[in-house]
């Protein structure tokens, strides 16, 4: 499609790209149609393309959480820098996001005591042990 995905649970999201891929390549599916957007017609590659894509992202926020520990905001203002801050919102969004699918992973940690995700410390696992 075309735009930004819209999600609650980037582990949810990112299992749907997993079926779909699977489902396209079990099925030998040649199109997708989005809502919006032109049809895809390399399912596969577009969705492995997501898929990539996100991985990346996760991957540059674990990063940064082997540093040290900080909030979603935070990780987003180092990862986006230079973003202008009326589009920060959206990027501790994004970031917060990342967090929780790293840790329902196991590879970060809340580290304070709030529940909510975008006000939290985070931290890698290792690291909390010594805090």
């Amino acid at each position: 499609g075309v735009g930004t995905a819209v999600f609650r649970d980037l582990t949810e999201y990112m299992n749907s790209l997993e079926r779909m891929k699977k489902a396209v390549v079990e099925e030998k599916i040649e199109k997708l149609y989005p809502a919006h957007g032109p049809v895809l017609t390399e399912p596969t590659n577009i969705l492995e393309g997501y898929i990539a894509h996100r991985q990346e992202r996760i991957e540059q926020i674990f990063n940064l959480l082997s540093l040290d520990g900080r909030t979603a905001e935070q990780l987003a203002r180092r990862l986006y820098e230079g973003v202008p801050d009326n589009l920060i919102a959206a990027a501790t969004v994004n970031t917060t996001q990342a967090l929780l699918k790293l840790e329902h992973d196991g590879r970060a940690l809340r580290s304070s005591r709030t529940s909510n995700p975008m006000e939290a410390s985070w931290t890698l696992p290792q690291l909390s042990s010594s805090l």
